[in-house]
């Protein structure tokens, strides 16, 4: 009989606190630039009502952006894990969480002083993507050691939840400056100084000596993280659904801005089209929100496999009939029901992941998990862009609905197929 847990036990660690206020209070600032920096994307390239010309070329450099802060993942992010299992994880995230503020100040700079172009954009995104390499299999594998075993499938979704409560916030306070006209550089200020937040929450953490079981260069503590996830087929499973859903069904973030100006709100003012484009941004955390307390509150293994077969189900159904959608409160409505499922989903194939390493390679198995959930982005990103500068972005959503389950099935059934081959070949004559 499956049983209910509490999903707010990991707070109870003073550390986990910590960490979880400061992330909260970052996260915001992050989906308040997110946006912002989508939108601004869009006014670079077509200020005005513009031409079908600029309507693509909207489309493709959205997705340029997207991939230009995605490849340094794809590259970068098994390096990352790699270092992440050899050094102090704390000291490493507050390195990391410095440059993105940095990155978040130049921004704001370049937009305040009318300077920025759309190179700037793509440029501050690569610098973004090399910090995030790092950043992202440092935070994934630093919970474990802040809650233990225990805790740990209640804290991967409350994490979850954490990060989608900030998707609520952070787009509608940007949805509300923009529609009153307040410049985009100011987006980015208040997303520099919310990452004080977490560097302060890490630098009051009071952490026990955690021994590294690790030896050998960087090439071998790779080898060794690759060699566990090539031996466990529970964990690739698992990434195959997990890089089906990174390369093409994620994509659809990045069209989300030019589908509001030109498909859901083409005739309105600008101001009312940023306001929309926050407003979805804050329902898809609203739902996902809804998702990360469900995966929180029944954290027994069972069930999450359970919940990730449901999520992925319904997010792929509830993405394909977003792509109809023509009036602001469905088109609210559905993605917010997408977003919970997308949750279901993800969080766990997370927590799983991480249930079947060893302590000593979660570092690097956490930093796969990345690259296949983040780092194949790009592949979406630029896919997304050229496929909506062609043919619009509602028919590319379906497209990449189509890809998704196809990645998903071909992968699963692969993996059903080497079992079966193994289990023949293990069958005495």
């Amino acid at each position: 009989m499956s049983v209910a847990v509490n999903p707010f036990s990991p707070l109870r660690h003073r550390n986990y606190r910590l960490f979880w206020t400061g992330q909260m209070i970052s996260l915001i600032g992050t989906w308040v630039q997110s946006v912002a920096q989508g939108w601004l994307i869009v006014q670079i390239i077509d200020p005005g009502r513009g031409t079908p010309e600029t309507h693509a070329l909207a489309n493709w450099y959205l997705g340029v952006v997207g991939a230009a802060g995605g490849l340094p993942i794809l590259f970068g992010a098994l390096v990352g894990g790699a270092v992440a299992d050899r050094v102090e994880k704390r000291r490493l995230i507050m390195i990391t969480q410095t440059i993105l503020m940095c990155c978040a100040l130049t921004l704001a700079t370049l937009t305040h002083f009318g300077w920025i172009r759309i190179w700037h954009v793509i440029a501050v995104a690569v610098v973004h993507g090399c910090a995030t390499a790092f950043d992202l299999p440092t935070r994934q594998s630093f919970i474990i050691e802040m809650v233990g075993r225990e805790d740990l499938p209640s804290a991967v979704a409350l994490n979850s939840g954490m990060f989608n409560s900030a998707r609520i916030i952070g787009p509608a306070i940007t949805g509300a400056l923009l529609a009153a006209h307040v410049s985009i550089a100011l987006c980015f200020l208040i997303n520099a100084f919310s990452f004080l937040a977490v560097i302060i929450g890490l630098s009051r953490m009071r952490l026990k000596s955690v021994r590294r079981k690790v030896t050998g260069g960087v090439r071998d503590t790779l080898v060794a993280g690759l060699g566990h996830v090539r031996r466990s087929s529970g964990v690739r499973r698992i990434l195959w659904i997990v890089a089906s859903f990174g390369a093409f069904a994620f994509s659809f973030n990045v069209l989300l801005p030019t589908f509001i100006k030109y498909t859901v709100l083409p005739n309105s003012p600008m101001s009312q089209q940023a306001a929309g484009y926050g407003g979805l941004e804050s329902v898809r955390g609203l739902g996902a929100l809804t998702g990360a307390m469900l995966v929180a509150t029944l954290a027994r293994r069972g069930q999450q496999r359970t919940l990730l077969k449901i999520g992925a189900v319904g997010a792929l159904t509830g993405l394909l009939v977003f792509s109809f959608m023509r009036t602001i409160p469905l088109a609210y409505g559905v993605m917010a029901f997408v977003s919970f499922c997308f949750v279901l989903s993800l969080s766990s194939c997370n927590t799983l992941v991480q249930l079947q390493t060893p302590d000593e390679m979660r570092g690097r198995v956490m930093s796969v998990y990345v690259l296949f959930n983040s780092g194949t982005g790009p592949i979406g990103s630029m896919l997304a862009g050229i496929i909506a500068s062609n043919v619009g972005v509602p028919i590319a959503l379906r497209i990449g609905v189509a890809l998704t389950a196809t990645g998903i099935l071909t992968g699963l059934a692969y993996e059903g197929w080497k079992a079966r081959n193994r289990t023949a070949g293990s069958t005495p004559a």
